[in-house]
């Protein structure tokens, strides 16, 4: 895949998506962009150690970096947004490898019953309003022991000011026209782990992988070495080698338990199999 131009660049969302492929993908100092890399490859990883299959579905895919790249690696992808900006935006990235690019509603999905092998849900949920049913749109087009790969924020993070699902989970009537919103602004509520899993087993599927990412001690060690100016101007030449050994420190913090990873992980990682029928 590639950045396009700026000329190239025709509409309010592709603008707005360029601005965070320049950020999160193309920005030369890897201490800044390490999360959103880290999150797409590990994403990538399990779809290879899990997915039956090469059939891929992306439901609001933004701009698409994951199953851009799954195509460049020979799956065939399927990427869905409901903005048709975001779409135009994706078909200016893609340079090889199947790729089918669809505007549409990823709550009644335009796809006949088992057509995909993996269905990714990135950084999704917290913008539906009711996403159990919406895991059960997505449970209808998944082969048997197909899989959702998803990842959200986490809801138990100390620091989070949303409420998490559990505590609007009787009553969304209210947040039903903010749903879909495409920015971090537009969250509704947040997971905590335990919620995700019960939604997820709710509509049908069996959790065979969960993990939490980015604890709190590293990112304040990063951004720490980012307030100071010759970090700034070294791009890649020293950044790349530190990202490494930070990835390697939030692992090993986390395997020795030496912080809680509940509460100062940044995000959450799920991968489920397609098992029963959703509950009624």
């Amino acid at each position: 895949m590639r950045l396009p131009q700026a000329s190239e660049i025709r509409s309010n969302g592709a603008w707005h998506l360029y601005r965070h492929d320049l950020l999160e993908w193309h920005n030369p100092n890897w201490l800044y962009r390490l999360d959103y890399r880290y999150r797409l490859h590990r994403v990538i990883e399990l779809v290879k150690r899990y997915a039956p299959g090469r059939q891929c579905l992306e439901v609001g895919c933004a701009q698409a970096n994951t199953s851009l790249l799954l195509a460049e690696q020979g799956y065939k992808a399927t990427v869905l947004d409901l903005d048709s900006e975001f779409i135009g935006y994706a078909r200016l990235k893609h340079t090889h490898g199947e790729v089918r690019f669809l505007v549409a509603n990823g709550e009644n999905l335009p796809f006949s019953n088992a057509s995909f092998h993996v269905v990714l849900l990135t950084e999704l949920l917290e913008h539906v309003a009711y996403p159990e049913d919406f895991l059960q749109e997505v449970h209808r087009v998944l082969f048997p022991n197909g899989i959702i790969v998803l990842t959200t924020p986490n809801g138990a993070h100390h620091q989070s000011e949303l409420p998490t699902f559990e505590q609007v989970r009787l009553d969304r009537t209210p947040i039903v026209t903010k749903q879909f919103g495409p920015d971090a602004g537009d969250h509704l509520f947040l997971f905590k782990m335990r919620e995700l899993q019960t939604v997820v087993k709710y509509a049908g599927y069996q959790v065979v992988h969960a993990e939490e990412f980015f604890v709190d001690v590293v990112r304040r060690i990063r951004g720490k070495l980012w307030s100071y100016k010759i970090w700034q101007g070294v791009g890649s030449i020293l950044t790349r080698p530190l990202a490494v050994i930070f990835l390697q420190l939030d692992a090993i913090l986390r395997r020795l338990h030496l912080v809680d990873s509940e509460r100062s992980a940044m995000g959450l990682l799920l991968v489920a199999v397609k098992e029963n029928e959703p509950s009624s």
